[in-house]
This record gives structure tokens, C-alpha cells and sequence, in this order.
């Protein structure tokens, strides 16, 4: 169970590394407005909390509780990009 989550973990962090490389070389050489930027870092630091919140608690204790949480936190993007590939 708990590699299951780290490997989740690892998928999200993966997938914030390309959603950050990305908006870097799609923005590259255009002049990209205040509000843009802005509503990127708020996108790019929600989706590290989420990393955040499902890693921090499984590696300071590995209770079912913090089993739960963190497959919870670790699995929300991934449904969330589902939902939204779907739609």
C-alpha cells in the first residue's frame, strides 16, 4: 500500500514538473499578462500542497489513518484530471 501511494506521489510530482516545463516553453518569447502569471503560480503551488500533503504524513508515520489521507491527497489530482479529460 504504501509504495502504491509513493508511486502515485511520484506520478504527481512528475506531472507538476511538466505542467511547469510546459508554461515555460508554450510562454517562451511572448509577453504573458499580470493575471496569467498569477492565476499559474496559484495553480503550480496548489498542486504542491497537494504533493506536500499527501507525502509529508506518510513519511513521518504510516498509520491507516495517514495511509488513508495520504491516498486521498495523492489520488485527488489524478481523479480531478480525469474529470476533466471526461468532460
Amino acid at each position: 500500500m504504501v509504495k502504491i501511494i509513493w508511486t502515485v506521489i511520484a506520478l504527481n510530482t512528475l506531472l507538476w514538473l511538466v505542467f511547469i516545463g510546459a508554461y515555460f516553453v508554450l510562454n517562451n518569447g511572448k509577453q504573458v499578462s499580470y493575471e496569467e502569471k498569477g492565476w499559474t503560480v496559484v495553480l503550480a503551488s496548489l498542486g504542491l500542497i497537494f504533493i506536500l500533503l499527501a507525502a509529508i504524513p506518510i513519511r513521518i508515520s504510516q498509520s491507516n489513518g495517514t495511509l488513508i489521507f495520504s491516498g486521498i491527497m495523492a489520488l485527488l489530482p489524478l481523479l480531478l484530471l480525469l474529470l476533466l479529460s471526461l468532460s
